[in-house]
């Protein structure tokens, strides 16, 4: 079994993947793993400085 969740925001999103090779958006533009600077969602979707 797999988990697959897409959050999307004007010009930015994000998707989640546990146990499943990556699907959708993160198949299309390339995945991110997440790491100890970047762990929450609010991290994640900040607009880069």
């Amino acid at each position: 079994m797999g988990i697959w969740l897409e959050s999307f925001e004007v010009a930015r999103a994000e998707s989640f993947y546990g146990s499943m090779p990556p699907t959708g958006l993160a198949r299309a533009v390339g995945v991110i793993p997440v790491t100890a600077r970047n762990r929450t969602a609010g991290t994640r979707m900040r607009p880069a400085s």
